[in-house]
């Protein structure tokens, strides 16, 4: 999915991400009118593993991220 950009802020962030390997998960709209993607889930590493939109939440919906347990074995060595 190709990403896109109107604002020089949001073309930076699209950069940045590009530039270093990260993937944007959310892929539908978040917020309720307008309809946008504001909340954003990166990563560089095979480590999502679904992602649900729920229900409106304040003027957000719920966004839900499961992830490969990676993470257990990073904060278990520190």
């Amino acid at each position: 999915m190709q990403s896109t950009a109107r604002g020089k802020n949001c073309a930076k962030m699209i950069d940045f991400s590009s530039n270093n390997g990260l993937e944007q998960h959310v892929r539908v709209p978040t917020r309720c009118n307008p309809n946008k993607i504001l909340d954003l889930c990166f990563s560089n590493m095979p480590v999502v593993c679904d992602i649900k939109i729920g229900e409106l939440f304040s003027d957000h919906k719920l966004v839900t991220i499961t992830s490969i347990g990676v993470f257990s074995e990073f904060f278990a060595g520190s």
